[in-house]
């Protein structure tokens, strides 16, 4: 999985597509990936009078990175550069990405 936390992100399908987002939190082993403030719902605990928030994991497939540089949602890939160190690429026109 090429997504991490605190990426932005658009969804391309779904109740919240094209919406755009941060990552919050990352499952690789479910391929989930949790937004920080789309895709949660409000839980009322009666006895307490406490309103939780719990929030929704959405499927990776279900969201692409969004870039700010080109305005645009693309895919994401993994080159190295000249001293071998692994970097993540924009598929669409080949810009390194800048990490958090």
């Amino acid at each position: 999985m090429k997504l991490r936390k605190g990426d932005k992100i658009k969804v391309i399908s779904g109740n919240y597509k094209g919406q755009m987002d941060t990552i919050k939190e990352v499952d690789r082993e479910k391929g989930k990936v949790v937004l920080s403030k789309i895709g949660y719902k409000t839980k009322y605990i009666k006895n307490r009078g406490i309103e939780q928030k719990i929030y929704l994991r959405l499927d990776v497939s279900n969201v692409q990175f969004y870039s700010d540089e080109t305005s645009s949602a693309t895919r994401l890939g993994y080159k190295f550069d000249d001293n071998k160190k692994k970097y993540r690429y924009m598929k669409k026109d080949n810009n390194k990405v800048q990490e958090n």
